[in-house]
């Protein structure tokens, strides 16, 4: 890679955006899907944290001193770290007090794809909770973990105007980027 995206990297990729005319919006079902197609120059930043809650700390930083808004997704059940341990609360009550929006990310593959309209739906609603609970927050979006093709498929809609980051009306609005998979 030529050009690898540290965070050195990342905080001008932002500067750029910002310096064209993008505008950097959350996750808001409201606002979302209500405006979809009437302003295209709309960048919305997604952080699906499946490492390391200090890295997405350091990210949430360089988006607030550059007065960036955007969504980091956090799970409950991480293979690779506890949300609610001491150090890692302590990152995620930062990246809130940045202003930053918090949403659930959700890995769908703790069932067998069988079971997923038997627990799945039940189950986001249950971490949302969790989340808002722990936090003293308003959870507004989720996004699955590395979903399969039945996931995606299924579209899931979900109430309390959760925002599913993979459904159809957003999907086929917004173009997806990603530095992984």
């Amino acid at each position: 890679m030529e050009n690898p995206l540290d965070l050195i990297e990342y905080e001008k990729m932002l500067i750029d955006a910002k310096k064209i005319g993008y505008k950097f919006i959350t996750f808001n079902k409201d606002f979302l899907l209500n405006n979809l197609s009437r302003d295209r120059g709309r960048l919305i930043i997604r952080h699906d944290i499946d490492v390391c809650p200090k890295a997405a700390y350091e990210m949430a930083k360089i988006e607030f001193l550059n007065q960036i808004k955007s969504t980091y997704f956090f799970m409950i059940r991480s293979p690779l770290y506890n949300l609610f341990s001491r150090e890692n609360f302590f990152y995620v009550s930062e990246i809130i007090k940045f202003g930053h929006q918090i949403g659930l990310h959700y890995d769908a593959g703790f069932y067998n794809e069988a079971d997923y309209e038997k627990y799945v739906f039940k189950e986001i609603i249950k971490h949302k909770e969790i989340l808002e609970e722990e936090f003293n927050i308003s959870i507004r979006s989720v996004s699955f973990h590395q979903p399969s093709k039945k996931i995606l498929k299924a579209d899931f809609q979900f109430p309390e105007d959760l925002v599913n980051t993979y459904s159809k009306e957003i999907n086929l609005e917004y173009k997806y980027f990603s530095d992984t998979n």
